[in-house]
């Protein structure tokens, strides 16, 4: 999931640098850098992911049905801040405005959110090759 993380996180980048930026797409590729980083840091610590239907294991992202969210996941198991844990909630709220809403995530915004990206991903799982 490390790859994963960092290879969502090269795309947002990408995204935000093209003549034409593609905002909606930055915003849903940093949060899902950040919840695959969050996926591999808690792979190291030995959690694993819910199996919410037969076959099919992931962290929630968000909590409900009696399954914690990643972030609730994250936050026990590997010591996130709050600012981290805002950071994660406002990636999340984003990715949702990005992927389903009639508005489209602004520039300045898709930036905060691969700086938030940026900044979790370097955290759990390191800054890597990028």
């Amino acid at each position: 999931m490390d790859r994963k993380a960092r290879e969502n996180l090269e795309a947002a980048k990408h995204l935000l640098c093209l003549d034409e930026p593609c905002t909606n797409a930055a915003a849903t590729r940093a949060y899902y850098a950040a919840y695959h980083a969050l996926w591999a840091g808690l792979a190291e610590q030995d959690e694993q992911p819910s199996e919410p239907r037969p076959g099919i294991r992931y962290f929630p992202h968000k909590s409900g049905g009696g399954l914690e969210s990643i972030a609730d996941v994250a936050e026990r198991c590997l010591e996130l801040s709050e600012d981290e844990i805002e950071d994660l909630e406002r990636l999340w709220d984003f990715r949702v405005k990005a992927d389903y809403m009639p508005d489209d995530v602004v520039a300045d915004e898709a930036k905060d959110c691969y700086e938030a990206a940026r900044a979790i991903v370097a955290r759990v799982v390191g800054e890597g090759e990028q």
